[in-house]
C-alpha cells in the first residue's frame, strides 16, 4: 500500500500489509492520516 503522490512516500512491507489488513478500518485510517503527515512534513529534510 502506498500513499498518495508526492516528493516523499511511504509504503508497506509484505509483512505489515498482512497485519494492516487484519486491524480495523478506523485504524487503518489512523495510520495512513500519520504516514502521511509525516511524508509531507514541512519539517522533514530531504537527503
Amino acid at each position: 500500500m502506498n500513499s498518495k503522490p508526492s516528493s516523499w512516500n511511504w509504503s508497506m512491507s509484505p509483512r505489515a500489509e498482512k497485519q494492516f489488513s487484519e486491524i480495523d478500518r478506523e485504524t487503518q485510517n489512523r495510520i495512513v492520516s500519520k504516514l502521511d503527515e509525516e511524508v509531507s512534513s514541512e519539517w522533514r529534510e530531504d537527503d
